[in-house]
Formats: structure tokens, sequence, C-alpha cells
């Protein structure tokens, strides 16, 4: 018998807590020089200097981190199909390097798509928290996710 949930479990209100995922100085830079080289995210003396004022992660990698830890922790639990979307992405708070992030995903609806009886979406959100509790980062999502069978 499967262990894996299938769209029928996946009830909204439903949350599932996130493990956890240490970002290191060394990685903000290294991400940031392959894919959002702003000198905030590159060098600290220029992100002193800069309106943030301090060296943090670059939203698209918090938003990365955000959704290995969304697939290891749930999407790894059910039948997925494949993602359709990300909306509301949200970069509230810096990420400062050496933390660690975690955070929760929450199905907020389920609805079953014409002409495709064996499959349904799935609406959540995904929130990412730093060490003190705030909210660094959300994401709201669609995916699609087999019917069970039977």
């Amino acid at each position: 018998m499967s262990t894996l949930h299938y769209w029928d479990d996946l009830i909204p209100g439903s949350r599932v807590k996130l493990g956890d995922y240490f970002l290191s100085r060394d990685e903000i830079i290294d991400f940031a020089g392959k894919y959002d080289p702003l000198p905030f995210h590159l060098d600290e003396e220029a992100a002193r200097q800069s309106p943030i004022g301090v060296l943090c992660a670059s939203g698209i990698h918090t938003m990365a981190i955000l959704q290995r830890l969304t697939v290891e922790s749930w999407f790894s639990r059910m039948h997925i199909v494949v993602g359709m979307g990300v909306d509301k992405l949200k970069f509230i708070l810096p990420v400062l390097p050496d933390e660690s992030l975690t955070g929760h995903v929450e199905v907020l609806r389920q609805m079953r798509l014409p002409n495709q009886s064996d499959r349904g979406a799935v609406i959540y959100r995904a929130e990412a928290y730093n060490p003190r509790g705030e909210m660094v980062a959300s994401m709201q999502g669609t995916i699609l996710v087999l019917r069970n069978p039977n």
C-alpha cells in the first residue's frame, strides 16, 4: 500500500511543517555571483553602503530554498504530477548569512479539473521563517496531484 498522498487527502487548512536549511555566507555569495550579482549579495562592504545595510541572500535564492524545503517535506510525500505556477511571491525581510530557515506549507484550496478526472489542482501557501520566528518570504503555488483511483 502506498504511503503517498493523493489530491483527495490534501484538505484545505491542513499544514505541514518544513525542515531546516542552513544558509552560509559563502553560499549566498556563490549563488549571487551566478544568478543575482547585486552588490549587497556579493560584498559585505558594498552591502553596508546599500539601503539594506547588510549582506543578504537574493530573493530568488530564498525562493529556491523554500522550494527545496517544500519538496523535501511535502511534495515528496504525494502523487504530484506537475507544478503549474507560483503567485504572490513576497520577500519580506533580508535573509542573513549563517542562519537557518524553516517554515510551513498550508493547503488553501482544492479544485477539480474539467475533463481530467484522474487529477486535481491544489493551491498552497509556503512561508519561510528566520531563527527569530520572523517571516522572511512567502509564496502561493498551484500544483496538479493525482486523484485516488479507488
